[in-house]
């Protein structure tokens, strides 16, 4: 995710986007009217603001960016692992049958030991395969 500069393109009305403010940090701010809306849940500032939602200085607002996926608010890329670690992070819930391949492929054991994935990939991978679900 790329900074993009306010004169160069803005977002969409009433998208959340992060809010690059040149004197006060970075915020989740939003456009309104034509005019940007800070809701002061800043992500990086060097004063905490205390407001709940207000006006900022518009020439203040340089810089915007998309909204990071992932709901807990990381805004760093997304964990990767392996699917084996991925499953050991899930064996109290999940014991895994078979993989219902041919574990001994180098295609396999690149698939499911090498190949880092998002959780979400890893899940996917996991209905593939022969699973119980033990709660």
């Amino acid at each position: 995710m790329e900074w993009i500069s306010v004169k160069s393109k803005l977002p969409a009305e009433y998208q959340d986007v992060l809010l690059y403010q040149e004197h006060g940090g970075i915020f989740i701010g939003w456009l309104e009217n034509g005019e940007w809306i800070v809701d002061y849940t800043f992500v990086e500032a060097e004063i905490p603001q205390t407001k709940v939602k207000g006006n900022v200085d518009q020439d203040e607002i340089t810089h915007w960016r998309n909204m990071p996926p992932n709901p807990h608010w990381d805004f760093f890329d997304v964990e990767l692992k392996t699917c084996d670690e991925w499953l050991m992070l899930c064996k109290t819930n999940v014991k895994l049958n078979s993989h219902n391949a041919n574990e001994e492929s180098p295609e396999f054991k690149s698939y499911w030991f090498t190949e880092k994935v998002t959780k979400d990939d890893f899940i996917k991978r996991l209905m593939k395969c022969d699973i119980e679900r033990l709660t």
